[in-house]
């Protein structure tokens, strides 16, 4: 698989799950999510960390620990 495709994917990914990240933050405010979400919350900011220091070129490896 080439590279710029692999690369596109992954962006159009992580576009997706941040979008869902903040539906599932909006709904939670407001109490209209069906259960507490907190630990879903959690792994939605640590990637959303993770892509960060991935752009700023400071993640050489991903360290999926939380």
């Amino acid at each position: 698989m080439p590279k710029a495709f692999s690369q596109r994917t992954f962006e159009n990914a992580k576009g997706c799950l941040i979008s869902l990240k903040e539906s599932v933050e909006n709904l939670h405010q407001k109490n209209l999510f069906p259960y507490n979400p907190s630990a879903l919350l959690r792994s939605f900011n640590r990637f959303q960390e993770l892509c960060q220091l991935q752009e700023k070129g400071s993640l050489e490896k991903w360290d999926v620990s939380v």
